[in-house]
């Protein structure tokens, strides 16, 4: 079985796009949870609450 290339090659790493983008969505949830406390039940990922409200 011939080894492919592409199959073999690393993804590209870089640690601070991914960090970057983490830590703005961590940012933007909290900020929205604070603002709108009832999306906490939506965003629980707990389908018998999100069903009930």
């Amino acid at each position: 079985m011939a080894n492919s290339p592409i199959i073999r090659r690393p993804l590209p790493f870089k640690f601070y796009n991914a960090s970057l983008i983490i830590i703005g969505i961590n940012i933007a949830v909290f900020f929205i949870t604070m603002t709108f406390p009832q999306v906490v039940r939506y965003i629980a990922m707990i389908p018998a609450v999100v069903v009930v409200y």
